[in-house]
């Protein structure tokens, strides 16, 4: 899917303007962390390096969405999830951000990825509200944001629905 010019510009804004979420790159070996599966959000804030920043295009900061196809219509028109990179924070060239969704088994597949090429890389993570038939799916998707070499999983509840 492409993502229009138009899309960039109002993402870009805001980004300037909304309060984003933080992932921190990885800790030092010596530091202790609590475990990212168990994490609260108020941990998540307090041990925030600034290395990732995530947002939603539309400017909201939920980790639980429900896209329906009578609101959106078109996978186009969802938000997605926008991921920005920042070298003062720690983050590294050649990281790479992967978004994942777990199957019916429990496995995690990696639906899209974005490799950190600079100091200012943003990386655009679109959802997929289709089946593998073309219909709009319907039910609960949890998806995961991670980065390698970070100890935090971002973790999102996707619901679809047709109404």
């Amino acid at each position: 899917m492409s993502i229009s010019v138009k899309k960039i510009a109002t993402v870009s804004a805001a980004f300037l303007a909304a309060v984003a979420v933080s992932i921190p790159a990885a800790a030092p070996a010596n530091a202790t962390v609590p475990d990212p599966v168990v994490a609260s959000d108020t941990q998540v804030a307090a041990r925030a390096s600034g290395a990732y920043t995530w947002m939603w295009s539309d400017g909201a900061t939920g980790r639980r969405r429900t896209f329906t196809k009578r609101d959106y219509g078109y996978a186009a028109n969802l938000p997605y999830l926008v991921v920005e990179a920042s070298c003062a924070g720690g983050a590294r060239v050649g990281d790479v951000l992967k978004l994942q969704f777990q199957d019916y088994r429990g496995k995690w597949i990696t639906e899209d990825r974005h490799w950190v090429a600079d100091c200012n890389s943003i990386g655009y993570f679109e959802f997929n509200p289709y089946t593998s038939s073309g219909k709009w799916a319907v039910g609960a998707y949890k998806y995961r944001l991670i980065v390698s070499g970070a100890r935090l999983r971002a973790r999102f509840t996707i619901i679809f629905a047709r109404r």
